[in-house]
């Protein structure tokens, strides 16, 4: 009785990284991406075209599918050119650090 709560951090959510839309954020040490390097990645998902590409704009070089920041769609397979970025559509940032 000492502390309440859950004893258990894997059964709630509460615990889970969220970004500033309330969207899951993951923290790994393997590449999400096979052109993104680094030595550890951290990628959130749900992010708006317009938002990942300002993302890339103002931490990187500006172009989603390469550098530190890249961007990729649902798929999650190969990053997604800045041109090809609809802005109302949702993507998956990841950065490589």
């Amino acid at each position: 009785g000492f502390l309440s709560g859950p004893t258990d951090i894997t059964a709630t959510a509460d615990y889970i990284p969220k970004n500033a839309l309330g969207i899951k954020m993951g923290i790994s040490s393997a590449s999400p991406i096979a052109t993104l390097k680094g030595t550890y990645y951290i990628c959130s998902a749900g992010i708006a075209g317009k938002y990942a590409k300002q993302i890339d704009i103002q931490q990187d070089d500006g172009k989603t599918e390469t550098g530190s920041i890249q961007v990729v769609g649902t798929s999650l397979a190969a990053p997604v050119l800045t041109t090809a970025i609809v802005d109302s559509d949702v993507y998956t940032v990841c950065i490589a650090i």
